[in-house]
């Protein structure tokens, strides 16, 4: 792409990998740095490598058309200080969500301390008791500040909308922050229970 000067802005692969981007437009966009497609076969999980060397202080997860193969399950996310080897990092988080079923009845917002990881290595829920159809999915953006720090926690907080498997609309809101000095290097999605379908995109913002 160029200006009406003629100067090249970037080049573009058609698949959305942006190359020889003008200096004066780095800072503050959004760079696709991977994309994992989750097929419920041959990858059943996303999975994100090497992001303390990335060189980002923000990564961005924008993950869509999330189906399960169950009715009732959990869509998550963990992360890693060991390149993978262990999704087991410590972390506190709070999770609430605004709901309304489709007939227009029962309108909430609640708090779910269930959902909740209190000083805790576990998984956590992004999406819940997710409905199974093939009309329904989740999708949703997860904001990750500052993984390589070896300093400082690493906070994070991510937006979800479902299918719940009750003919409800979830909206949910999950925040929090990983409770280690160490380095964050991977991170996974992955349902709790049987097999999915997803696409998952990594972006760099800075």
């Amino acid at each position: 792409l160029q200006d009406l000067g003629g100067n090249s802005l970037w080049v573009s692969d058609g698949a959305g990998t942006l190359s020889s981007v003008n200096s004066s437009l780095s800072g503050g966009g959004y760079t696709l740095l991977d994309t994992a497609v989750v097929d419920g076969s041959s990858v059943t999980w996303a999975q994100f490598s090497t992001l303390d060397e990335r060189g980002y202080d923000e990564l961005v997860f924008v993950f869509t058309d999330v189906n399960p193969d169950n009715d009732g399950v959990e869509y998550q996310v963990n992360f890693s200080s060991d390149d993978g080897a262990n999704y087991n990092v410590v972390k506190t988080t709070t999770f609430f969500v605004a709901e309304h079923t489709e007939a227009g009845t029962g309108a909430y917002v609640r708090y779910y301390s269930s959902r909740d990881n209190q000083q805790a290595t576990g998984w956590q829920d992004l999406g819940v008791d997710l409905g199974n159809g093939a009309d329904e999915c989740c999708a949703g953006i997860l904001h990750l500040f500052n993984p390589a720090s070896t300093t400082f926690v690493k906070h994070f907080y991510a937006t979800v909308s479902e299918s719940h498997q009750n003919d409800l609309v979830f909206y949910n809101f999950i925040g929090g922050y990983l409770n280690t000095t160490s380095a964050i290097n991977a991170c996974a999605f992955a349902m709790n229970s049987g097999a999915h379908v997803a696409t998952v995109q990594m972006y760099g913002v800075g």
